[in-house]
């Protein structure tokens, strides 16, 4: 019987888009401080009005990590919908504590196997990671191979850009 493993990413890990069609992922949406309210990003606000927002000037807005109740509640609905093994695919741990959040969450969920990969990365270089997962998963791989593989690609990994 093959596994049955889901992935949970978060927001900024900017995974293709393809994924949020997939009935095994879950984006936990990281929080935007603008104005006096607190947005959860791809929810309350979608990149193309944070991007409109920066460049008519708006005050810019602070960041956090996702709420502790948000990450249990992904887990627990991809356990409801029958997933006793996921992968959390998260930004660099260098730059947030998201990683963190998710490690000690899945330590509270002891009936579901998760492991945590720290990408070592941001956007679409963390998300190029949930891509690999998933192509991972499609070919049928079981969960400690596709883990072994992405524990092994983060420190080999590198993303450039050009300004």
């Amino acid at each position: 019987m093959s596994e049955k493993i889901a992935l949970l990413l978060d927001s900024c890990s900017d995974a293709p888009s393809f994924l949020d069609k997939r009935e095994y992922v879950r984006i936990i949406p990281l929080l935007i401080h603008w104005d006096g309210k607190t947005l959860r990003d791809r929810i309350d606000i979608q990149p193309k009005e944070f991007y409109k927002r920066i460049k008519k000037g708006d005050d810019l807005p602070k960041t956090s990590s996702p709420k502790s109740g948000d990450i249990l509640e992904k887990i627990r609905d991809l356990k409801e919908a029958g997933y006793q093994k996921i992968i959390a695919i998260t930004i660099s741990s260098g730059l947030s504590v998201t990683f963190n959040q998710i490690k000690i969450a899945a330590e509270q969920e002891k009936s579901v196997e998760i492991a945590v990969i720290d990408s070592k990365s941001i956007g679409i270089g963390s998300g190029l990671f949930a891509a690999y997962a998933d192509d991972l998963i499609q070919k049928g791989f079981d969960f400690d191979e596709i883990v072994k593989r992405l524990e092994k690609s983060v420190p080999t990994s590198k993303i450039f850009f050009y300004i």
